[in-house]
């Protein structure tokens, strides 16, 4: 099942305060401060359906920088010892990446059930996913990495995946290029596969 807050894309949210707080100041005459004020209560009203993340976090500095500005768990591409010890110890959910069996094992005891499968395509993909179920079945993965509408719905109806991410739905070309429209059209393409799927 697909969870608001289980996916993440780091750049639009940023990306779309950008341009709303643009369009609002240049467009409309409001002060900064109003519209801070506006976008932080926009912010407010929609948290109970969506949470801000932070993915691709290589260092401790990047944790606590996301952290500051109210990202509510850290997703990393790797199994970095120092920054999962950081989470664990000062009680920030994180989510690490892995694509092994060790990995996993060293997860565990930190007290950790929850992995980004990265990457996921050429790790063995859903078939690996289903092959650690049997070792590992308390574990649950977010798999990345070559997820794609044809691949989604394998890797969801496995009962130890809690989640899909991919850049599919938000490429870095269609944010830069301010293709709200497409990612939209994208994004409830994604959906409504998942819905119709999974029912």
């Amino acid at each position: 099942m697909l969870l608001p807050c289980e996916i993440a894309v780091k750049s639009l949210i940023p990306a779309l305060r950008s341009t709303i707080a643009k369009e609002l100041i240049h467009k409309h005459g409001l002060k900064q401060k109003d519209v801070a004020d506006l976008l932080g209560v926009t912010q407010t009203a929609v948290s109970k359906y969506v949470c801000e993340v932070r993915g691709t976090v290589l260092k401790i500095e990047q944790v606590k920088a996301a952290v500051g500005v109210g990202s509510e768990f850290i997703v990393t591409p790797g199994f970095n010892p120092t920054v999962v010890d950081y989470c664990v110890k000062n009680k920030i959910p994180i989510v690490p990446g892995l694509n092994t069996p060790s990995f996993i094992e060293w997860g565990l005891e930190r007290g950790l059930n929850y992995f980004k499968f990265y990457p996921a395509d050429i790790s063995g993909g859903p078939k690996m996913l289903r092959l650690l179920k049997g070792p590992y079945p308390t574990v649950k993965f977010m798999p990345t990495g070559g997820v794609n509408n044809q691949t989604l719905i394998e890797y969801l109806k496995l009962d130890n995946v809690f989640a899909c991410g991919g850049s599919w739905i938000v490429s870095k070309e269609l944010i830069s290029k301010k293709h709200f429209a497409e990612i939209t059209r994208m994004t409830k393409e994604a959906v409504s596969l998942v819905r119709s799927e999974l029912k």
